[in-house]
């Protein structure tokens, strides 16, 4: 994280039709590669005419002292906090801006303008998706890099996206420090609407390719901010209010699928995530597991389930199976019933209205039964997994189960804490298992195939499953004795 400081600029504030121009301030940001935090101090006063801007724009514009060059920074989605005031010989103010997105513009007179543009957008470390970089020595005692094979997808809209590796040297007193960045890169050709296009046309399908990362590598790809050169033009955007790419956690990875399968992976899912009825359950599903890390079990466990039960619901309503009866047929039903509980304890009329609310969910197919049509529909395997759903005559506590005691906040005693663990990460291999097979993609060709997990995840084993499973029950048993 490097602060950069900027003296003396002229800023402009735009916030409900009033505009104030030509404020002379120094401006510090607390992050040069993430703009969240902007510092400013002022001696004019008039600025406190916006302490309570919300959502308003702030630009800032400078040009070289040869005049051959420009730089345009908007600032938008303006927040203006923590006023501050101090009086001497002079009334100092202070503030501190937070921006939801910031364009650094730069413009450069006399230079060739550009046909093609390249645009890059700056991910945190994603080494599965990285060209592997070898290092060498040549004969002169220098080491040079070798860059590996650049994978290249193409998008639902037939962008080509390249996931390749920047290079970066510093001169630190005599030796050359080298640093790496990873990108997604694409070039298109320049035109007036050539920012829209990139908002508009580009950017959604790159997302659509880091979540698929971010689900392939069980851990979170995000884009720092991007960098477009066009015209003669370098454009810079920043998502203030996003992940940094030190937020994230690149230090355990777990991926689901081999290196060899990711372009076979991309080219048959990301038309078919794009176009999909399951979209927002999707994104959902993976944002829940791999930003789960460092959370608390019972939270985790809550929040692979509601992912899971956002992806059953919508296909029940995609596919008309969320209600048993037709309205017409089950408001006539509902009539005779409540009739009948009226006749049958027309004394308890607090109680009788309890029931009758109660009444539309007859009406819903159980869990249990759209559960069943939902994985049978998409092939999903689960018999190697923790049950979903209760047997008695097994001594199976279901998570289900499990998910209910925990979300009407029934504390489970800490030496349960291990089993839900175990649950839990059962139900993000049936979670995950889900997503692949919506994609269309085969699971054996996964790294939480059943045979895979059976040779390499011990919490699949049979007889710690098995052991785990009774010891929740037995707990449950006793519970309710």
């Amino acid at each position: 994280m490097a602060v950069k400081k900027m003296d003396s600029k002229s800023l402009t504030f735009e916030f409900n039709g009033d505009v104030l121009k030509d404020i002379k301030c120094n401006i510090e940001i607390e992050d040069d590669t993430h703009w969240n935090k902007i510092l400013v101090t002022t001696l004019d006063n008039s600025i406190l005419k916006f302490q309570d801007m919300k959502e308003g724009r702030v630009s800032i514009s400078s040009k070289n002292l040869s005049g051959d060059a420009f730089k345009d920074i908007e600032l938008l989605g303006v927040s203006i906090r923590e006023y501050e005031m101090s009086w001497g010989d002079v009334a100092i103010v202070r503030c501190t801006m937070y921006p939801k997105e910031v364009f650094v513009t730069q413009s450069f007179e006399g230079i060739k303008r550009k046909r093609i543009a390249t645009l890059n957008y700056y991910l945190n470390k994603s080494p599965m998706f990285a060209p592997r970089i070898v290092c060498y020595p040549d004969k002169h005692g220098n080491v040079k890099q070798r860059k590996g094979e650049v994978l290249t997808f193409e998008t639902a809209n037939s962008y080509l996206i390249k996931s390749d590796t920047l290079f970066s040297y510093l001169s630190q007193n005599g030796h050359f420090e080298s640093d790496q960045y990873q990108i997604l890169t694409t070039r298109i050709r320049s035109s007036k609407s050539i920012i829209n296009t990139v908002l508009n046309d580009i950017t959604p399908h790159v997302e659509d390719i880091m979540l698929l990362m971010s689900f392939l590598q069980d851990s979170k790809v995000h884009s720092v901010n991007w960098m477009i050169e066009y015209s003669n033009k370098m454009m810079w955007h920043y998502k203030s209010n996003n992940f940094k790419a030190s937020d994230i956690d690149n230090h355990r990875y777990s991926e689901l699928i081999e290196r060899i399968y990711i372009k076979d992976f991309m080219a048959l899912t990301l038309s078919k995530y794009h176009a999909s009825s399951f979209r927002k359950e999707i994104k959902n599903s993976i944002n829940s597991l791999s930003i789960r890390k460092g959370g608390h079990v019972e939270l985790t466990f809550l929040s692979f389930f509601q992912a899971f039960e956002s992806l059953v619901l919508s296909y029940k309503r995609s596919n008309g199976l969320e209600f048993i009866l037709d309205k017409e047929v089950f408001d006539n039903l509902k009539k005779s019933l409540a009739k009948t509980i009226k006749e049958e304890i027309p004394l308890l009329k607090d109680q009788r209205g309890k029931i009758k609310n109660k009444l539309n969910e007859l009406n819903r197919l159980s869990l249990k039964e759209s559960t069943q049509i939902f994985l049978a529909d998409f092939d999903v395997e689960i018999e190697d997994a923790w049950p979903l759903f209760d047997s008695k005559a097994h001594g199976i506590t279901g998570l289900s189960t499990i998910r209910n005691v925990l979300i009407h906040g029934d504390l489970l005693p800490p030496e349960q804490l291990i089993n839900i663990a175990i649950a839990m990460e059962h139900l993000r291999i049936i979670l995950s298992r889900c997503i692949f097979c919506i994609l269309g993609w085969d699971v054996s060709k996964t790294n939480i195939s059943e045979g895979f997990l059976l040779r390499n995840h011990n919490l699949f084993n049979p007889e710690v499953r098995q052991a785990s499973i009774t010891e929740v029950n037995n707990f449950f048993i006793s519970k309710n004795n």
